[in-house]
């Protein structure tokens, strides 16, 4: 899209899914036409820049050849994990989430994990507080998924606080040598096949 083109100019449509806590604070929060243009009826009613599908937890719903499913997740507000599974691969993103992650394990058993982990070991107070997780919170989730599975998945992890992330990248560091696996700390820009 060239720069300085919004959607509504070059006439296409954006689904997004999301659970109805979600869908509701963007619509009527983020979307706000007093706060910015309706982007939902243009460039008509019957063909909106935005499309929203309020998604049920553990439903399953298609999007371009994708099996999507949100699962319910810990945070300071309604939050949802989405799995999204293809023929050979089923990856869990988990969003923003916190200590209690292990429940979803019992729906989920993904090839790929995809988290957040935001804060270092010495925050985990604040952690709690407003659902986020730590380094060693994540290794607990991770020994509960095993139990359950028998395996490790791929764990990719992101969202790191940048005034924690020296403390988190070195934390992840110590887990990944404990447990015998690779953790991937994601990066700008950074492609990873799967």
């Amino acid at each position: 899209m060239p720069l300085g083109l919004s959607a509504w100019e070059h006439r296409f449509s954006v689904d997004i899914y999301g659970i109805r806590d979600t869908i509701e604070y963007v619509t009527t929060t983020l979307l706000d036409p007093g706060h910015c243009p309706d982007y939902t009826k243009v460039p008509s009613p019957d063909d909106p820049v935005f499309r929203f599908h309020k998604v049920g937890f553990y439903e399953e719903f298609e999007v371009l050849g994708y099996t999507g499913m949100a699962l319910p997740v810990p945070h300071a507000v309604p939050a949802a994990g989405f799995q999204v599974a293809s023929d050979d691969t089923t990856l869990f993103y988990t969003g923003d989430t916190g200590r209690g992650l292990s429940d979803a394990w019992k729906h989920s058993a993904p090839d790929v994990l995809l988290t957040e982990v935001t804060f270092g070991n010495d925050n985990e107070e604040l952690a709690d507080k407003i659902g986020h997780l730590t380094p060693q919170m994540l290794s607990d989730t991770l020994e509960v998924f095993k139990e359950e599975n028998g395996f490790l998945p791929i764990i990719i992890v992101s969202h790191m606080n940048p005034p924690w992330e020296q403390a988190v990248r070195s934390e992840i560091k110590e887990i990944s040598s404990r447990l015998g696996i690779e953790i991937i700390v994601s990066e700008p820009d950074q492609t990873i096949r799967l």
